[in-house]
């Protein structure tokens, strides 16, 4: 932050709630809008383009059906800290170029699961399972994953290698990683995806 000496202007961008009266339901609103915002953007992000662009960079002569082998960097990130995070992300970027490749969001949270259902579930407790089936046959349902959160890492490193070839025409060789993401190369490893 630049500052400008004013030390209340300082004061006041710290004492801002980043929610308002209504703090949880906000909260929850916001990890709604993250998870479904989020999976959205990455896949639009990771269009024919990045591979266009990866063609054009390495020089490489090749038609679009051909895989292309390159070494990757992966990592993970959670929503909040801690082992209770409702949403994850795993990306992959290509470790020359820097772009983007692929990213999957796994998310233990559904905003529509958790406002009306709880009402489902009071109101016409006979009808709650029918509804819950029906929204997640409707896509609606942000949930896609089950398990702690310290493994939503792991499962989005399984999906995004699983798909690679067949979706963007690329096989991951090399992957760079922190130490974090272990456990995630260690199951890449054990089912070779």
């Amino acid at each position: 932050m630049v500052s400008d000496g004013d030390s209340k202007v300082h004061t006041r961008l710290f004492e801002t709630q980043p929610y308002g009266p209504d703090e949880e339901i906000q909260k929850e609103d916001c990890i709604n809008h993250v998870g479904k915002r989020l999976g959205a953007a990455l896949r639009n992000l990771v269009s024919d383009s990045s591979k266009r662009e990866l063609i054009r960079l390495y020089s490489l002569d090749v038609t679009d059906e051909d895989v292309i082998d390159i070494s990757v960097s992966y990592d993970g990130s959670w929503l909040t800290r801690g082992h209770k995070a409702p949403i994850g992300i795993g990306c992959v970027i290509d470790v020359v170029t820097g772009l983007v490749i692929d990213g999957h969001v796994c998310s233990l949270h559904c905003h529509t699961c958790a406002q009306s259902g709880e009402f489902v579930r009071r109101e016409t407790p006979h009808r709650c399972e029918r509804w819950m089936q029906e929204l997640i046959a409707s896509g609606e349902c942000t949930i896609n994953f089950q398990g702690l959160s310290g493994l939503m890492e792991v499962q989005a490193t399984e999906v995004l290698w699983s798909r690679s070839a067949q979706r963007h025409k690329l096989r991951y060789t090399t992957m760079v990683s922190n130490g974090d993401s272990k456990k995630a190369h260690t199951r890449l490893l054990e089912t070779q995806p």
